[in-house]
């Protein structure tokens, strides 16, 4: 009864303040949860290990002002790259929300990607997501992967971060330059990035893809204290891609907010989601900029 009165609080009452607290009250001696989205995807959650991902019970959704972007614009997607795909809410989003996009998904910790093919067969989207049980960088290896007692493994990353309270596990690493090689990967249009402060890594494997005719959008996580960790700054990602593609730049507040476009590369919060298009595709650009001037940001 208690679980159910607070998700009825958390979707229905617009107030945010106090709802992150009360979800954790209500799955504070829960082990097991099927959360539906207001998509229609389905998860199946576990905790401790899916701490953060409660939300999508609560509210329905997860980081809604991005969900709702790759929604607008998927029409114009026939592959999607989903780098960190964790527990697979972008990728079964795609995979429920498109009719032709095929999502390749990334998710090395060998725990988190059970969960993440779990989710593709429930949600019935098989023959559009394919899951990959590697982690992306600048070149391939074999690396540590760090996961953290006190946060979900969603968490989970290349760096300690500072730590000493951890787990690990080795994982593969390749570049994304030698995936689209020898699967013969035509046709991305979209990358969604988040490895927890690996990122520049994954840039710098993915050089060819870059310098080709027809790169991709990036959505990008801007995180400081992860990327402190890897000794770069977010905005050396965005520099790092305008140097090779110039691109419009837009941010979407705290990744569950509306989207502006951004002044310059330095234009954005700890926290956000920065979506770099390259300029070549205007149709993108104009979609993204009408949707940047009608939503409050």
């Amino acid at each position: 009864m208690l679980l159910t009165l607070i998700k009825w609080y958390n979707r229905y009452i617009p107030i945010r303040f106090g709802q992150t607290r009360l979800q954790k009250i209500a799955i504070s001696d829960i082990e097991n949860l099927t959360a539906v989205s207001k998509y229609g995807t389905e998860f199946e959650l576990e905790f401790p290990k899916d701490k953060s991902w409660e939300k999508i019970f609560f509210w329905g959704t997860y980081e809604t002002g991005t969900s709702d972007y790759l929604l607008e614009i998927i029409n114009e997607v026939d592959v999607f790259i989903d780098i960190g795909a964790n527990i697979g809410w972008y990728s079964v989003l795609i995979g429920k929300s498109s009719a032709k996009c095929k999502c390749y998904s990334f998710e090395p910790h060998p725990q988190v990607y059970r969960s993440l093919t779990r989710h593709i067969h429930i949600n019935k989207v098989t023959d559009k997501v394919i899951p990959i049980n590697s982690g992306l960088g600048r070149k391939q290896e074999k690396k540590v992967l760090y996961t953290f007692r006190d946060y979900g493994h969603g968490h989970s990353s290349l760096s300690d971060l500072g730590s000493s309270d951890y787990e690990t596990s080795q994982v593969t690493i390749i570049t994304l330059d030698s995936f689209i090689l020898e699967y013969n990967v035509n046709g991305i249009k979209i990358i969604k990035l988040d490895v927890e402060g690996a990122e520049l890594d994954v840039l710098n494997g993915a050089t060819n893809l870059l310098k080709s005719n027809e790169p991709p959008v990036w959505i990008i996580e801007m995180n400081e204290e992860t990327a402190d960790n890897f000794r770069h700054k977010p905005v050396d990602l965005l520099e790092y891609i305008q140097g090779r593609v110039p691109s419009v730049f837009y941010t979407i507040k705290g990744a569950w907010g509306g989207i502006r476009e951004m002044k310059n590369l330095y234009d954005f919060s700890h926290g956000d989601n920065v979506i770099v298009v390259p300029a070549i595709y205007e149709n993108i650009i104009s979609k993204t900029s009408r949707l940047a001037s009608n939503r409050e940001y």
